[in-house]
């Protein structure tokens, strides 16, 4: 069908590679200092061979925002704690919490 208006299949692919990889790269480096966080909640979902676990964050204001997600072979312990301690701490999501596994349930 896209023939049928002059574009060709691997020009769309391109623009949609290109295009979602600036969203990615917009979603990965955004600050998130401008609110207090409560809660930071994991969730994966397996797709073909492959899980993607997304991190959900909840603001003092009841906002739920994305903070990030990591496309891994499953959802283990390993994964998951390196996850929400990348999130808490390139996005100075929480500077001043314990992401550490000492406390909390990420031990």
């Amino acid at each position: 069908m896209p023939a049928a208006f002059g574009l060709a299949k691997t020009r769309v692919s391109r623009r949609f590679i290109r295009t979602s990889a600036r969203a990615l790269r917009q979603l990965t480096e955004r600050r998130l200092d401008d609110a207090e966080w409560l809660v930071l909640v994991l969730d994966g979902k397996t797709f073909a061979q492959d899980a993607i676990v997304i991190a959900l964050g909840v603001t003092r204001t009841g906002e739920k925002r994305l903070l990030g997600l990591v496309q891994t072979a499953s959802e283990n312990k390993r994964v998951c704690q390196a996850f929400a301690r990348r999130c808490a701490t390139s996005s100075a999501m929480c500077p001043s919490s314990d992401v550490s596994g000492t406390s909390g349930r990420m031990s």
